[in-house]
């Protein structure tokens, strides 16, 4: 059932009603209250997004889940600067994985690999360790990995703050947490 409510619900926002009409046409039929808790089970595993519709609520599909952490971070730098895009990637990822990216991961995000003033192909020590540890995508065992340079009053840094601030905000539920638009009028 799981699959037949992400495959409704990827299309279009639904309430609880009009799902259960759905899944009657489809010849499920499930009493309202059974679909209301396997709604909210989808919810609170991820895979569904519940919105309060006064009177109800609507069911979508969750597509945040769909994404990981190169599309997330490659989807963010794209706006930015062609002559620092680079160095926000590789600060971006080193400081997420706590380690120097390699070529393969600088890829995934959009990027093709150079030196920059502010990033420099690594020389850790540590290298083949991080390789072996990496088993979600595919590092060549002499791939090249890159790293960022700190220097005082680095504007990238600055850059990267909001990168991943923007990438938190889309990613986790802050609704009451912060204000989303701005205030576009100046109140006296």
């Amino acid at each position: 059932m799981c699959g037949i409510l992400t495959d409704i619900l990827k299309e279009k926002q639904l309430s609880i009603s009009a799902v259960s009409r759905l899944l009657k046409k489809e010849g499920c039929d499930q009493h309202r209250l059974i679909l209301t808790g396997y709604l909210r089970a989808l919810r609170d595993l991820g895979h569904l997004v519940e919105e309060d519709v006064p009177p109800s609520k609507v069911y979508s599909y969750n597509i945040r889940r769909d994404k990981d952490v190169y599309s997330l971070v490659g989807e963010r730098i794209t706006s930015i600067d062609e002559k620092k895009r680079f160095a926000v990637g590789v600060c971006l990822l080193q400081h997420i994985f706590n380690r120097p990216c390699f070529k393969q991961e600088l890829k995934l995000i959009g990027l093709t690999p150079q030196n920059t003033e502010w990033t420099r192909e690594s020389t850790d020590p540590n290298l083949g360790e991080y390789r072996k540890i990496i088993d979600k995508i595919k590092i060549l065992s002499d791939e090249t990995a890159y790293e960022f340079v700190y220097r005082k009053d680095n504007p990238i840094t600055d850059i990267c703050a909001e990168v991943l601030s923007s990438i938190i905000r889309e990613t986790m539920d802050l609704s009451g947490l912060y204000l989303r638009y701005q205030q576009t009028k100046l109140i006296v």
